[in-house]
């Protein structure tokens, strides 16, 4: 079981995250990767904005790292509950289609969770 807020891993039994008082999935899906914080940043606005519990893993780190090349290593994914999957790729299409949210040149799509 695992926290959509901030990711935290829990033992069978639990049922809710004890720091973000939400309740816990089964599953959590990554729905979104790149190197650039403002992308991340935006992605994860556009899924609380839409009530889509998400985990930005990685958000940390973006400050940290910004004298290393980006273009190196992925330094966030945006992870979503499986059960949100369907409707969070449904908006990221959109925002990307219509350019309010810019991804990273040379990322390739995720495969859905079931292609996995």
């Amino acid at each position: 079981m695992y926290c959509p807020q901030c990711g935290v891993e829990y033992r069978p039994g639990f049922t809710e995250c004890s720091d973000c008082r939400v309740a816990l999935v089964e599953r959590l899906v990554t729905v979104l990767e790149g190197n650039n914080p403002l992308t991340a940043s935006a992605a994860k606005d556009l899924m609380e904005q839409a009530g889509i519990p998400c985990y930005l893993e990685g958000e940390e780190r973006s400050t940290v790292l910004t004298m290393v090349d980006p273009n190196i290593y992925r330094w966030w994914r945006l992870h979503v509950a499986r059960e949100f999957e369907a409707r969070a790729r449904a908006l990221l299409d959109d925002a990307i289609s219509k350019e309010d949210l810019v991804i990273d040149i040379d990322v390739e799509p995720l495969p859905l969770a079931d292609e996995q």
